[in-house]
């Protein structure tokens, strides 16, 4: 009896900490947020003729989202001539919890890394909450609606080996991207997201 109470409680323990305590919505609306690379406000909006809008959670502190520094540039730089397919990354994290993520920091990386897109700040959370978005690396494709929102068509990790670029077997973000460009099906839009928690 005492094994079976046991084991009821593990699984109960296992089952909160898989759960998301996020919302994850499958539409979201127009956001604002400054971009540290032009000094401005970017707005979603302004990439509604495209067929798909990636945006990536990103981070100075994560070693996980170290890992994916190269990976995301050759990412951007292969699509960077494709203006259907845009790239945004997001630091969604609070600078009082993470001195290495606060503004200046962040504005230097993103100028020093010359990736040609937009590198928005949430440090409140505002994008972050309203994706449902966890850790960092985290990567969501969004494809515009002609209502003016965005649907949430791709969510999870950018591929299948965090640490080990060259061991990568599966690219989940860029099977999802190409699927959308040749006008495919989506075979996987969810997946599990191996780094950092974002701070709060």
């Amino acid at each position: 009896m005492l094994k079976v109470t046991y084991n009821i409680l593990i699984g109960a323990i296992i089952c909160i900490l898989s759960t998301s305590f996020y919302p994850q919505s499958d539409q979201i609306q127009d956001f604002t947020l400054p971009d540290v690379v032009s000094g401005t406000d970017f707005s979603l909006s302004q990439y509604k003729n495209a067929e798909a809008v990636v945006i990536i959670f990103t981070s100075l502190y994560c070693p996980y989202a170290k890992f994916y520094d190269n990976r995301i540039s050759k990412l951007t730089d292969e699509y960077r001539n494709n203006s259907k397919v845009r790239f945004v990354l997001i630091n969604p994290n609070n600078p009082n919890k993470s001195r290495a993520d606060a503004l200046d920091k962040v504005a230097a990386s993103a100028k020093s890394r010359r990736l040609g897109v937009p590198v928005l700040i949430d440090h409140l959370q505002q994008v972050t909450d309203m994706l449902g978005a966890e850790k960092t690396p985290e990567s969501f494709v969004l494809v515009p609606q002609q209502s003016g929102s965005f649907k949430v068509v791709y969510r999870g990790a950018i591929d299948d080996n965090p640490q080990v670029a060259e061991d990568v077997r599966h690219h989940y973000l860029k099977s999802v991207i190409n699927a959308i460009s040749q006008r495919q099906p989506i075979v996987i839009d969810n997946t599990p997201t191996t780094g950092c928690m974002i701070k709060r």
